[in-house]
């Protein structure tokens, strides 16, 4: 696992290393807006963001659906983790991060997901048969990649999970 997964009060004066601060537009765009945004590095967006509704995590359901600012923290693992392992290992302090937050941290760090897959538990879409998180990718080509992936998948280690502090 990354460093200890706690905290005592965190500022932006006060950021501890893998903490970004990062402004979180609303609405969430739609899917061509979201093509347009991507395709600037030849990347794709997944079907699943269509429109289809979101439904956030029960830890989200009280995150405003307005324009903030939020620390956020990536958080990763040195084992194979199941979503329900890693929310497991969620602090009191922290809360997974939604798909609109996921957006905002890529807007804001657009190269990160060239380096590792980034995911958001916070929030999941349908997408027959299977409840789908958001998940920031990139390839060698240097594409960056909007996908989802099942909620109940096995993530791979060092994989990167999106947290905000609260």
């Amino acid at each position: 696992m990354s460093k200890a997964f706690s905290a005592d009060v965190i500022s932006p004066d006060n950021l501890p290393s893998e903490h970004y601060i990062i402004a979180v537009r609303h609405p969430f765009p739609d899917v061509k807006q979201l093509q347009n945004e991507f395709a600037s590095s030849r990347g794709y967006v997944a079907k699943t963001y269509d429109g289809r509704p979101w439904e956030k995590h029960p830890r989200c359901r009280d995150v405003p659906e307005k324009n903030y600012g939020r620390i956020m923290r990536l958080v990763w693992f040195d084992s194979p983790m199941t979503s329900e392992a890693v929310l497991a290992h969620v602090s009191e302090r922290y809360r997974p991060a939604t798909h609109t937050e996921l957006l905002a941290f890529a807007r804001t760090h657009p190269m990160f997901q060239l380096r590792y897959w980034i995911v958001a538990l916070g929030s999941t879409t349908f997408d027959d048969p299977f409840r789908h998180v958001a998940v920031l990718e990139g390839d060698q080509g240097g594409r960056r990649i909007l996908e989802t992936y099942p909620l109940h998948s096995r993530w791979m280690p060092r994989r990167r999970f999106l947290f905000v502090y609260e």
